[in-house]
């Protein structure tokens, strides 16, 4: 499948901020014409370039989850994962 993870993205809410370091292309959901220059700026992606493309998206998304987050928190706070196994036990 060609177009495996969503690369045109709203200008909406935090959006760009999560996209910088050029994770996707954006476009305003209320001017057409920005979301035709997304799609034809993403159909010049050689195929190769639109999986690396997929998987730094993919990859950053892999970041946002609960799991990462109470992970990450965990290293700063190690008592969480101390409460984590006593409520586990």
């Amino acid at each position: 499948m060609y177009f495996d993870f969503g690369i045109l993205k709203w200008i909406i809410g935090g959006i760009p901020e999560l996209l910088d370091d050029n994770r996707g292309l954006l476009f305003d959901p209320h001017k057409p014409e920005t979301l035709f220059h997304a799609i034809s700026q993403a159909v010049q992606f050689s195929l190769e370039e639109y999986h690396a493309l997929s998987e730094k998206i993919r990859g950053f998304a892999q970041t946002l989850s609960y799991d990462h987050y109470y992970r990450k928190l965990c290293q700063v706070v190690p008592e969480l994962g101390a409460m984590k196994e006593a409520m586990n036990s």
